[in-house]
């Protein structure tokens, strides 16, 4: 699954966005009862061009014959609300990415064992493509960076109960330790989870960075807007 998900990153037209879940199955519907509580992988499919189109373009996942096939026809809608539960009010998280321009094998195996070590079962890895029309717009151009990455890896951890944080953000923290080697320099602002350091600098690279604090002492000397990655003026 993982060599075919990675060629597929590389290769997907424009219409499709994909993603891909190291994770533990949920007890219940849809998972049959033989496969729930067990390490799973799980991979959807967004296609916004035809039927025959998406059809065609989500062989190479039913072709390798899963468990579960719910790839079909539905709604905006319906795709938005299909990990209300999982994202639902009062979970604690944890989430952290990093951007990878491929997937190796040794990063699957970090997965692997990792999510053998995990405190609770709605911890794991999730992988979504990105490349398409965000890689032909030039690096230069915006102050997001990282534009040559087919895949934004992200580390996920849910859990309900405070006693439980300690063990969950030490899972998530060295697991993504672990990963690191395998991510380009830069990365997606909005995942650096604990931006501490210079990690937000990091994340743009030196010359957005110096860019964007230009921006700030202009529109914004006083940080008003400083709740976030901040950026100092």
């Amino acid at each position: 699954m993982a060599a075919v998900f990675g060629d597929y990153a590389t290769t997907a037209p424009d219409e499709v966005t994909a993603s891909m879940r190291y994770g533990v199955a949920p007890t219940g519907p849809p998972f049959p009862p033989e496969v729930a509580g067990r390490p799973m992988v799980a991979v959807n499919v967004t296609h916004v061009g035809s039927l025959a189109d998406a059809q065609r373009d989500s062989r190479p996942f039913r072709e390798l014959r899963p468990v579960l096939d719910t790839l079909g026809p539905q709604s905006y809608l319906t795709m938005q609300r299909m990990n209300d539960e999982y994202h639902a009010w009062g979970h604690r998280n944890y989430w952290k990415g990093l951007l990878l321009t491929a997937l190796h094998d040794q990063a699957v195996d970090v997965f692997i064992e990792e999510l053998a070590k995990a405190p609770g079962p709605t911890c794991g890895f999730g992988l979504m493509t990105i490349g398409g029309a965000v890689a032909r717009v030039p690096e230069d151009a915006m102050a997001y960076s990282g534009r040559d990455a087919a895949l934004w890896l992200l580390t996920e951890a849910l859990w309900l109960h405070p006693a439980e944080d300690e063990a969950h953000f030490g899972w998530g923290r060295a697991a993504m330790a672990r990963l690191r080697r395998f991510a380009g320099p830069v990365n997606y602002v909005n995942d650096l989870g604990e931006p501490g350091g210079n990690a937000t600098r990091d994340a743009y690279g030196d010359a957005k960075y110096e860019r964007l604090v230009r921006l700030k002492r202009t529109w914004d000397p006083d940080n008003v807007f400083r709740l976030n990655q901040n950026i100092q003026p």
